[in-house]
């Protein structure tokens, strides 16, 4: 058996192959698995609603698949593997609905709709949830600041211009400071949220659909502001990925620069300040040591948290405006690590 053939029979010779079965579908239903899952059947039950109040099924079917549509929602996800069958997680959740209540009503459930502006309005719904997250951990960060910022009115301690001592000031001037470019931080959360807060749904593939669907009220039921006007714009646009993306790098680039501050003031040499007890590691030779490993690991979150938010918006860079492939997933793990430091 020459090389060739050795690599056929190890790859296959039909779709998919080993190969990317194993770096791509599986890493990506994995994704669609732990971030997509829940919102998928938010669409599912928002969508037969709209399709019963308009007279496309029956209220009948309705129920019939809302029931159904409930059921599967309750699969632990944590059973959920890749399965070569199905191309992506939503191929399989469609594949269970018929299950339990028949394949064609479970096709049904897809009529007007198309995986395009499906997906899109799951990605938008989880990036909505972790906008909210991350903007109510920075309001408790913000109170915080507020609160050290009046116990330290007088506490007395060094400014510093170009890392040089230069002028006395106080504690509470200092994080007022850090309070003031917070607050900033959070409007362009919530201008990043107001984008990504649309819906693409009734977009369909591309050009919409002939159903006589209502795109204001899947819109309303799963709590968007808008309907995305135009149905290229709701496939083809990721300006609200990009918008996200910046938001955040700004947010990890100023909390960073306060951060680094603080990683100076804990040394022996500044003396300012003091990490408590339970946020300190001591060093396996030098047991005298306070190691402020709760800052120095917050450093490093918030420069990983920056880099995948870069990394997002380089995906994106020269795509075609279209319905592309965008590993949204960087996107998520992004803010879960912004909700580590914040």
């Amino acid at each position: 058996m020459n090389k060739l053939d050795e690599f056929i029979k190890e790859e296959g010779n039909v779709f998919p192959g080993k190969t990317y079965v194993e770096e791509l579908l599986k890493p990506v239903f994995n994704d669609q698995r732990d971030y997509l899952f829940h919102v998928m059947f938010d669409i599912h039950r928002a969508h037969v609603i709209m399709l019963s109040e308009q007279k496309i099924i029956s209220v009948e079917e309705a129920k019939v698949m809302l029931d159904g549509i409930n059921k599967v929602a309750k699969t632990d996800t944590a059973s959920l593997c890749y399965e070569p069958q199905f191309e992506d997680l939503f191929f399989m959740m469609e594949a269970k609905i018929g299950d339990v209540i028949g394949e064609e009503l479970a096709g049904k459930i897809h009529i007007a709709r198309s995986r395009n502006d499906m997906g899109v309005a799951m990605y938008r719904l989880v990036l909505r949830e972790h906008l909210l997250t991350t903007l109510g951990n920075s309001y408790q960060l913000s109170e915080a600041l507020l609160d050290l910022s009046e116990m330290h009115i007088e506490t007395y301690m060094t400014g510093y211009t170009h890392t040089q001592p230069a002028q006395p000031t106080t504690l509470g001037h200092y994080l007022l400071a850090v309070y003031d470019v917070l607050q900033r931080d959070i409007k362009r959360l919530w201008s990043a949220f107001e984008t990504v807060n649309q819906s693409p749904l009734g977009a369909a593939a591309l050009t919409t659909t002939g159903f006589p669907i209502c795109r204001d009220r899947t819109c309303g039921l799963l709590g968007f502001d808008r309907v995305i006007e135009n149905s290229y714009d709701s496939i083809a646009g990721a300006d609200y990925i990009l918008e996200t993306s910046t938001s955040l790098m700004t947010l990890m680039v100023n909390t960073g620069r306060w951060i680094q501050d603080f990683l100076q003031h804990v040394t022996r040499e500044f003396g300012s300040f003091i990490v408590a007890d339970p946020y300190v590691q001591i060093s396996s030779i030098m047991p005298q040591k306070r190691n402020p490993v709760s800052i120095e690991h917050s450093r490093s979150i918030a420069s990983s948290a920056y880099g995948d938010a870069l990394a997002a918006m380089n995906m994106i860079h020269n795509t075609p405006f279209g319905d592309i492939v965008v590993q949204l997933s960087k996107l998520l793990r992004l803010n879960l690590l912004v909700l580590s430091v914040t």
